[in-house]
């Protein structure tokens, strides 16, 4: 749940010819250590195709005696994206990832709609050919990461893009196969999206992360199937008035955050029962309001409002509400949100866990950065639950040590009064030190 707070970007040089043997390099680095920067300028290959990427090594270690397994962990992780022009009205932009590490959270191949437990090897984060006829309209087809939210990290009015979340601290924002457009005239805005045929759900929370970890039963997958009625749709109508920005949003298909359901499973080779506990993501319907403002230069306010219901008996209904501010100035940028969710309905069938949308019931949240034009970055993101009592912060200081080679120093640190989800991960604060080479 780390925040993705970008900041402002500043470019740097680009790559000399003698980049490529960096490139190489970096292959090394993949293998024995890579960091924690921002991008630099993109290199360009021929004509049509730029390219940029990182590589990236991240080691952790769990200090708590009660921690629940390995004591270390290392993750490596690279991250290829393009973008190109086929026509004047014709474009394209992909992002390709690859990921390994050592403590069974990755295994097998691509899948389109994350089927698997783990998550794969290689994956298309989104790959996308975009048709702009006029600049006033935009027709995208392919694998997109669409997101109507303006808060950087949880996101009522993101509805549509599930995510990896196989490190609950470290999670990665997934495409979804369909097709989208974009439409704006004068002061109005709209926007549409469709999915036909599949629901691609969150890649889950893997080992100490696991949101039912320590129940005696096998965690299973559950897909759903592809057929017609499993085609998601959601749309959004906007208008900027002066400084305000405020927009409707809808959507019809299935919840990207799952819940798990048990079941007794008969095993017929042993003539018994045994216990299973499966994701399911059930079915949603979901609308509210987003809007910004930018109150002066420095200060820029959000809120969003999201109804999420369900007509499955196995799901609460909810209604989300958050609210924040962002300071901005020189080098400083600080932000300052609240969220809270109310349920507004009951299930009527219980389930072993209703899942993320029941985390955060009184949540404020943000983050103090201070960003030296790349020299020296400090970050402290975190949050407090008034209702659930419990706290996380995930301090990073990060610095170059080479040209476009850079280091970081984090942390995360749990803290819970009450028996919750990070109650159960309480003891699973952990430091870690990452390298990161950007190209």
């Amino acid at each position: 749940m780390a925040s993705r707070c970008a900041g402002r970007r500043r470019g740097r040089r680009p790559l000399r010819r003698g980049g490529y043997g960096a490139l190489l390099a970096a292959g090394a680095i993949l293998l024995v250590g890579g960091a924690g920067a921002r991008p630099t300028a993109a290199f360009q290959v021929g004509k049509a195709l730029r390219l940029s990427g990182f590589v990236r090594y991240e080691t952790f270690g769990y200090p708590d005696d009660q921690h629940a397994e390995a004591n270390w962990e290392n993750f490596v992780e690279a991250r290829l994206r393009g973008t190109g022009r086929l026509h004047p009205t014709v474009s394209y932009r992909f992002e390709a990832r690859a990921v390994a590490d050592d403590v069974h959270f990755t295994a097998g191949g691509w899948s389109w709609r994350n089927e698997s437990m783990a998550r794969p090897y290689l994956n298309l984060v989104y790959g996308t050919i975009d048709y702009q006829p006029t600049a006033a309209l935009r027709v995208s087809v392919g694998k997109q990461i669409v997101n109507w939210s303006s808060f950087d990290e949880l996101q009522p009015a993101s509805l549509l893009a599930p995510w990896d979340q196989s490190d609950i601290f470290r999670r990665v924002q997934l495409g979804v196969y369909g097709v989208s457009a974009h439409a704006e005239h004068a002061a109005v805005y709209g926007d549409v999206a469709v999915v036909p045929l599949g629901f691609a759900s969150s890649q889950t929370a893997q080992g100490r992360w696991d949101l039912v970890r320590g129940r005696d039963a096998e965690a299973r997958r559950g897909v759903t199937p592809v057929q017609p009625d499993e085609t998601q749709v959601g749309a959004r109508l906007g208008a900027h008035l002066g400084g305000l920005d405020a927009a409707l949003i809808g959507y019809v298909g299935r919840d990207v955050f799952p819940i798990y359901i048990s079941e007794l499973i008969f095993v017929g080779g042993t003539q018994r029962f045994k216990a299973v506990i499966h994701d399911h993501a059930p079915r949603l319907y979901a609308g509210g309001l987003t809007a910004t403002y930018p109150l002066t230069e420095e200060v820029l306010l959000r809120s969003e409002v999201v109804s999420f219901t369900s007509p499955d008996r196995d799901r609460n209904d909810y209604l989300q509400s958050a609210i924040g501010a962002e300071y901005a100035v020189g080098s400083w940028r600080v932000l300052a949100n609240y969220l809270r969710t109310d349920r507004t309905d009951t299930a009527d069938e219980e389930v072993v866990d209703q899942g993320m949308r029941s985390f955060f019931l009184s949540f404020g949240f943000g983050e103090v950065r201070y960003d030296a034009d790349g020299r020296l970055i400090v970050r402290v993101p975190g949050g407090y639950d008034f209702t659930g009592q419990f706290a996380f912060t995930q301090p990073e200081v990060s610095y170059p040590v080479w040209g476009n080679l850079r280091a970081a120093l984090t942390a995360d640190l749990i803290f819970a009064n009450k028996y919750s989800y990070f109650d159960r991960i309480k003891h699973e604060d952990r430091l870690s030190t990452r390298l990161e080479y950007f190209f």
